[in-house]
């Protein structure tokens, strides 16, 4: 039984960031894609492309698979190389990540069956979710720093900064979380 090499099917390194493992993702999802590729096998690299993705995006998913990953030691050649145990995840010891393979595949078949501008449009907005989140958790770090500067200069008897700042600090939260709440709507 073939052990998937998710970093080989990405292109990318064991030590990739999780930007570069994004990127690569996202150029081979859309090259690969069953609706503009007519190789005969896109239809299944599409699916591992995107199951290789989902798992080592996933910090907790990642580790684990590299505990797998070392344990077998595989390295393997082609990604299409036995078709029938791509989707078999007995291969896999932790049954985390045997439930998040099958997951995976599953979600990435969805993805291969969607018309390649619906696909292409669903990335685009993956990409710019992750940017306002991102920028949200910025605010309320930033805003977090700010009211918990203003409880320390409270206890140090400076209530007059202390008090400016934690007011600051709760307005900035305000702020973020009806930033959040709007985005939702």
């Amino acid at each position: 039984m073939n052990f998937p090499d998710y970093y080989n099917i990405l292109g990318v390194s064991r030590e990739a960031t999780n930007k570069e493992i994004k990127k690569a993702f996202r150029k081979l999802a859309l090259e690969f894609h069953p609706d503009i590729n007519n190789n005969d096998n896109a239809h299944e690299v599409f699916i591992e492309i995107n199951e290789a993705y989902l798992l080592l995006s996933d910090k907790v998913a990642r580790e684990k698979y590299n505990k797998e990953y070392d344990k077998y030691r595989i390295n393997l050649e082609t990604v299409s190389e036995n078709q029938d145990n791509k989707s078999d995840s007995s291969i896999f010891e932790d049954n985390d990540l045997k439930y998040w393979k099958n997951n995976a595949r599953q979600q990435a078949y969805g993805y291969s069956r969607m018309k390649y501008q619906d696909y292409a449009n669903l990335i685009q907005k993956l990409v710019k979710e992750t940017g306002f989140q991102f920028g949200n958790v910025v605010i309320f770090m930033i805003f977090g720093i700010v009211f918990s500067s203003g409880i320390g200069l409270l206890f140090r008897k400076d209530f007059f900064t202390g008090s400016v700042l934690l007011i600051i600090g709760v307005i900035g939260f305000i702020i973020a979380n009806n930033r959040w709440g709007e985005h939702e709507n």
